[in-house]
């Protein structure tokens, strides 16, 4: 059922990072490989900061474009009043994914991009979506919070390599 929602994503997420390995290659070819030769045009610093500057544009900017509509996932199981004959590809019955789901429900800080209506270890009945700038909220926070989750891990990479 998603196949072909997931194969468009993959391939701009393909696209965003050619893009960006590419950006980085040519202003500094050492932050790729230590092999590859060529002049350095930008400081380390100076590409960090261009890079957390277009991934904040890019998180607020395209979390704009998030839908309240379901997804390629939620599309596939949800109940249709309208088609009562229809069977859910995918069915939500373990008792261990519902309890993540529920915990899930109770203390996730930004649900569907939006602020939390009520307070956290409650269950939303019907979580409105607020304001766009809490969806632009949601993108950068879930983007800083994925940079900083891949910086320490490099760092503890790097110091196993040494």
């Amino acid at each position: 059922t998603m196949t072909g929602v997931h194969l468009l994503i993959g391939l701009v997420e393909g696209l965003v990072t050619v893009a960006v390995l590419g950006y980085i290659q040519q202003v500094r070819p050492d932050m790729v490989t230590d092999c590859l030769t060529g002049k350095v045009r930008l400081s380390r610093k100076a590409v960090l900061t261009t890079l957390v500057f277009f991934a904040v544009i890019t998180a607020g900017g395209l979390s704009l474009l998030a839908s309240g509509h379901p997804d390629g996932l939620e599309w596939s199981y949800l109940e249709r009043p309208d088609q009562p004959d229809f069977a859910p590809a995918v069915s939500n019955e373990d008792p261990t994914i519902a309890k993540a789901d529920d915990l899930q429900s109770r203390y996730s800080p930004l649900p569907d991009y939006s602020i939390r209506t009520i307070g956290m270890g409650k269950v939303p009945e019907d979580q409105i979506c607020a304001a766009a700038g809490w969806t632009s909220f949601a993108g950068v926070t879930g983007a800083g919070l994925t940079m900083a989750f891949v910086w320490a891990a490099a760092r503890v990479l790097r110091r196993k390599n040494i």
